[in-house]
């Protein structure tokens, strides 16, 4: 899947899911879309790079609560040289409940997330040109978030967002699975 597919959604789920008109006037839900994009040289032809994208949806059960639902993609690579490489791919999809944690109407809304996570990853590479066994995992997950909005306009604001995931419900691996991104949400 690639980040065409997820523009997609994220179109779609803008259509299906998204009202600029509340019946207090507020927001009944919002559409996000995030990324994020790393980039480390170690030496010649020695780097890792990753990539991330989001589509969010979520729905307001109230003024300051909304539930969403997810779909993540993220692709890994590192190479050295010419002794190794590894390519990481990833799929999420995940539900959550938010809490912003200020009334509605501030410009600046911190919040907290928890909810369920189903990765799907598959990673393969290559030792001195030989190619490696694919290893293909599946987890369902635990997550714990926090972020903020900035609102410039009523339902357009800028989004900051970081994911720990807790593969098979084991809070001691949470470590080793935290995600960083930045988007908009309208």
């Amino acid at each position: 899947m690639d980040s065409k597919y997820i523009l997609f959604l994220t179109m779609l789920f803008s259509l299906v899911f998204h009202s600029n008109v509340h019946a207090k006037g507020g927001r009944q839900g919002s559409v996000s879309l995030m990324g994020s994009y790393s980039k480390t040289t170690y030496g010649p032809d020695t780097y890792s790079t990753g990539r991330r994208i989001t589509s969010a949806a979520s729905y307001n059960l109230t003024a300051v609560t909304e539930v969403e639902i997810s779909y993540t993609f993220s692709k890994s690579v590192f190479r050295q040289a010419e002794i190794q490489s590894i390519t990481e791919e990833e799929q999420t999809l995940s539900g959550s409940v938010i809490q912003t944690l200020v009334p509605p109407d501030w410009v600046f809304q911190p919040y907290a997330k928890g909810g369920a996570a189903q990765y799907n990853r598959k990673q393969n590479g290559t030792v001195s040109g030989i190619p490696t066994r694919e290893v293909y995992t599946k987890s369902p997950s635990f997550l714990l978030g926090v972020g903020a909005r900035v609102f410039f306009l009523q339902n357009f604001a800028l989004k900051v967002e970081a994911i720990e995931y807790f593969p098979d419900f084991k809070f001691n691996e949470g470590a080793n699975n935290i995600a960083v991104e930045g988007g908009i949400t309208w």
